[in-house]
């Protein structure tokens, strides 16, 4: 029952810490090396790590787990076995699709605003603060959404709108007869409310869709496939750009051809799981009953 709520405090966190670049960034311009002060932020996390190994113990789960001598023969491929293979096969592809689009679309903001609309980098760090402030409002919505509406379609709506709005952004002239600033934030609030949003039901699929043994493979394979689309999306609006004279089209090709195919994917192979029980959401019970490793027997029971 608090599955949700629980990722939705992790995508604020996460959020928050994400605002102190935002923050830092235009102060640290000049001059150009002034920036990669920003990687010792997350350099003095390193400090945590005694804390962190004191203060987050194993779940009982995989304690279960370790001790049944699940984990110790499962291999990566085992992913792609069984009843887990449809999930896992669409899952991974439609996670590697879909960032492809989503990447494109928040990685060239501030770039365009100053570059192609002439805006001042002060104006457009206005916009992605009072932008990214208003998104904090899709998380606690994609924690009730995906409780109450579901999984599969507040990921699959939220998106679809997130990248249209991503769009959105990048198509706004810069002869408006309102200021492009102000229409420049309402897309880019509209597109992290439902970043945020989206995300949070993500989280949720990811983490209930696997059995206990399989999950950090699971979750490992889905950073691999966000790598892999974070290298395409960049090299592809490169590529693009000059054949299509701009970022502005290139984007917009790479989004048509990843968002809705990756939607249709994941609609295809996810099932809900809003309600259900961990177990049954993960196949943990069906996940027991396939062969497993041999295990000496014990002593056995008299009578």
């Amino acid at each position: 029952a608090q599955r949700a709520e629980g990722q939705a405090y992790y995508g604020l966190l996460f959020t928050l810490g994400g605002a102190p670049v935002l923050l830092l960034a235009p102060l640290l311009a000049d001059p150009p090396i002034a920036w990669r002060l920003l990687w010792v932020l997350p350099a003095v996390a390193v400090f945590s790590i005694p804390w962190l190994r004191s203060s987050l113990p194993e779940t009982r789960r995989f304690t279960r787990a370790a001790e049944s001598g699940s984990i110790a023969t499962t291999r990566a491929r085992d992913l792609f076995h069984g009843v887990y293979r449809r999930r896992a096969v669409g899952l991974l592809a439609a996670w590697t699709l879909r960032p492809i689009g989503v990447t494109a679309v928040l990685t060239y903001l501030f770039y365009h605003g100053v570059n192609n609309l002439a805006l001042t980098p002060a104006v457009m760090t206005l916009i992605l603060m009072a932008g990214g402030a208003a998104g904090l409002l899709g998380i606690p919505l994609g924690a009730r959404l995906s409780d109450r509406w579901g999984r599969r379609p507040t990921l699959a709506s939220f998106s679809l709108l997130c990248v249209a709005s991503g769009l959105a952004f990048y198509w706004v002239p810069a002869d408006l007869p309102i200021s492009p600033a102000f229409v420049l934030g309402a897309c880019f609030a509209v597109c992290q409310i439902a970043f945020n949003a989206y995300g949070v039901a993500e989280r949720c699929l990811d983490t209930e869709l696997f059995p206990t043994r399989l999950r950090a493979t699971y979750a490992g394979s889905t950073r691999l496939g966000q790598a892999i689309a974070t290298i395409v999306a960049n090299f592809g609006v490169s590529a693009l750009a000059s054949a299509l004279g701009g970022i502005v089209p290139a984007i917009s090709v790479l989004c048509a051809l990843t968002a809705l195919p990756a939607v249709a994917i994941f609609l295809a192979v996810a099932p809900e799981t809003a309600g259900q029980d961990l177990d049954a959401a993960s196949l943990e019970d069906v996940d027991l009953l396939l062969p497993g490793p041999e295990v000496p027997p014990g002593p056995q029971p008299i009578g």
